[in-house]
C-alpha cells in the first residue's frame, strides 16, 4: 500500500551509524549482566582453577572474534540487513530462514529479552529496598521491567539518532564501571592480595567439563552477531564493520579477563562459586557502603544491551517481512520517524507476554541445541560460498581458519549438549518442528480461503493507518 509523505525525502531506513555507533552496538549486547552477576559458570567447570578459568575467558574471546568476523564477510558481501536470517535465505532456503526467524520472534527472543529485563528491574530496585525486606516483590519487578521496556520501545520508535547516542553513553558508563573494578583489583594486587592466585593451575579439568566451561564463556560473549543485522543503516560498512568488531571484541576480552582477575583479589574460588552476584559481593568487600554502585551498574548494563537488542532484532523482523516470510505490516516504516514501528511494537508485545513466566531458563535451555545448529549452518556459508562462488566481490575477506575454528567449537558444544541432555535437545527440536508446520500453513500455502486473505488485508490497512507507516520507497542495499 502506498501513501504520500509529508516530507521531501523517501521513506527508508537512513544510513547514519558511524564507526562509534557500530562499536557501541557490538560491545553493548555482549557486556550485559553476566560478567557482573555470575562468571562462575566457567570456574565451576574447571574444578575451581583460577588459571584455567582465565585461559577459557581468553579463548572464548578469540572464538567470538572468529564468529563475528565471519559474519562481517557475509554482511559486507550480501549488503542486506537481517543478519543470519538474510544469509540463510540467500544461501539455503526460505524454510530454513523462516525457522530462524520463528525462533528469534517466538521461541528464543522474547524469553531472553524478558530474562534480561527482569534482571535489570531487580538490580534497579535493589538499592531502594529496605534491608528489612526479605526480597523485592515479584509484581514490582515485573512492573518496572515492563515500564523500562516501554521507554526503550518509545526511544527506538522516536529516533535512530537518539537511540545510538544513548547507546554510546551507556556503553561508556558500563566500561567506566568495569574499569573501576579493574583499577580496584590492580590496587589490591599492589597491596599484596595475591593469595587466591597461588597454584593457579592446580588440578586437571575433565575434557567434558572444559567444553561446558567454553559454553558458559560463549554465553557471556553472546550478542556479537547483532551489529551486522543493521548493515543497511551503517555508513561505509565494508570499513566500519570489521573495525568495530576487531576493536570491540578485543576490548571486551581484555575487560572480561581483567575483571575476573580483580574479582579474585577479593574472592577465593570457593567464595566466587557461592556468590549469586559476584560484582555486588566484590563491591561490598572492597568499597563497603558504596556497594550499591555495582547494583546500579548491572541495571544500566542490562538497559544498554536491551536498547541494542531491540534496535537490531526489529531490523531482522522488518527484513523477514520484506522478504514475505512474516506479516506484511512488519515491513513498513513510519513516514515521520523513518523507523520500523510495527516490528518494534510486535517485539515489545511478545516480550510482555513472557514477563509473568518464571521458568524462562528452562525454555532457553531447550532451545540452545537448535540455536547451535543454526549457528553452524550460518557460519558454514563462508567456506561454502568461497567454494561455490569464488569470484564474488568480498569487501572484507576473513581468514578461512576463523569460520572453521568457530564451526569446530560450536559443533563440539552441540554434540556435548546432545550427549549430556538428549531430552532437552529433543524438546528444542520439537519446538522447531512446530515452526515447520507454521511455515507450511502461513507461508508455503498460497491458496488460502478468501475470508482469511480479506481479514489479513483489512487488518494490515487498519494498522498501517494507525501507525502511519508505508513500505520503504527505494532499495537501501
Amino acid at each position: 500500500m502506498s501513501a504520500n509523505t509529508p516530507f521531501e525525502r523517501p521513506v527508508v531506513l537512513k544510513r547514519q551509524l558511524g564507526v562509534w555507533a557500530c562499536i557501541a552496538m557490538t560491545i553493548s549486547p555482549i557486556i550485559g549482566s553476566g560478567i557482573f552477576i555470575s562468571p562462575k559458570g566457567i570456574l565451576v567447570n574447571v574444578s575451581g582453577s583460577v588459571g584455567w578459568s582465565l585461559v577459557i575467558w581468553i579463548l572464548c574471546g578469540v572464538i567470538a572474534i572468529a564468529g563475528a568476523l565471519s559474519l562481517a564477510e557475509l554482511s559486507t558481501m550480501m549488503k542486506k540487513s537481517g543478519g543470519m536470517f538474510t544469509y540463510m535465505l540467500m544461501a539455503y532456503s526460505k524454510l530454513l530462514a523462516f525457522l530462524l526467524i520463528f525462533g528469534v520472534l517466538v521461541l528464543i527472543g522474547p524469553p531472553a529479552t524478558a530474562l534480561v529485563s527482569l534482571t535489570m528491574a531487580t538490580y534497579l530496585l535493589s538499592p531502594f529496598v529496605s534491608t528489612t525486606c526479605v526480597e523485592i516483590p515479584g509484581l514490582a519487578i515485573i512492573l518496572v521491567a515492563i515500564g523500562v521496556n516501554t521507554l526503550i520501545v518509545v526511544l527506538n520508535i522516536y529516533s535512530v539518532k537518539w537511540s545510538y547516542r544513548l547507546e554510546i553513553v551507556l556503553t561508556s558508563v558500563k566500561l567506566l564501571g568495569l574499569t573501576m573494578i579493574i583499577l580496584i583489583g590492580i590496587v589490591r594486587l599492589c597491596q599484596g592480595h595475591t593469595s587466591n592466585f597461588k597454584d593457579a593451575f592446580s588440578g586437571t579439568p575433565q575434557a567434558g567439563n572444559v567444553a561446558l566451561a567454553f559454553y558458559a564463556g560463549m554465553f557471556a560473549y553472546g550478542g556479537w552477531h547483532l551489529m551486522p543485522s543493521v548493515i543497511e543503516e551503517i555508513e561505509n560498512p565494508g570499513r566500519n564493520i570489521p573495525i568495530a568488531i576487531c576493536s570491540s571484541l578485543t576490548v571486551v576480552t581484555a575487560v572480561y579477563v581483567l575483571t575476573n582477575v580483580a574479582y579474585f583479589t577479593a574472592l577465593s574460588s570457593e567464595q566466587l562459586l557461592a556468590s549469586p552476584a559476584v560484582a555486588s559481593d566484590f563491591a561490598r568487600i572492597t568499597i563497603g557502603d558504596w556497594a550499591w554502585i555495582a547494583q546500579i551498574l548491572v541495571a544500566l548494563s542490562c538497559l544498554s544491551s536491551r536498547i541494542t537488542a531491540t534496535f537490531a532484532t526489529a531490523r531482522t523482523t522488518f527484513v523477514s517481512a520484506r522478504e514475505g516470510l512474516t506479516p506484511e505490516i512488519l515491513a513498513m516504516i513510519s513516514i515521520r520517524r523513518l523507523t520500523p514501528v510495527p516490528a518494534i511494537i510486535a517485539l515489545h508485545v511478545l516480550t510482555m507476554v513472557m514477563m509473568p513466566f518464571t521458568d524462562i531458563y528452562a525454555l532457553l535451555t531447550y532451545l540452545s541445541f537448535s540455536h547451535s545448529l543454526f549457528t553452524i549452518v550460518g557460519i558454514g556459508i563462508v567456506p561454502y560460498w568461497r567454494w561455490k562462488y569464488p569470484n564474488l566481490e568480498r569487501p572484507y575477506k576473513v581468514p578461512i581458519i576463523f569460520p572453521i575454528l568457530f564451526i569446530a567449537y560450536t559443533l563440539l558444544v552441540a554434540c556435548l549438549s546432545l550427549y549430556k541432555a538428549p531430552r532437552d535437545c529433543g524438546i528444542g527440536i520439537g519446538m522447531m518442528i512446530v515452526g515447520v508446520v507454521v511455515y507450511f500453513i502461513f507461508v508455503y500455502w498460497k491458496n488460502k480461503p478468501a475470508w482469511f486473505n480479506n481479514a489479513l488485508t483489512h487488518t494490515t490497512k487498519f494498522l498501517q493507518k494507525l501507525f502511519m507507516v508505508v513500505h520503504q520507497e527505494k532499495l537501501t542495499y
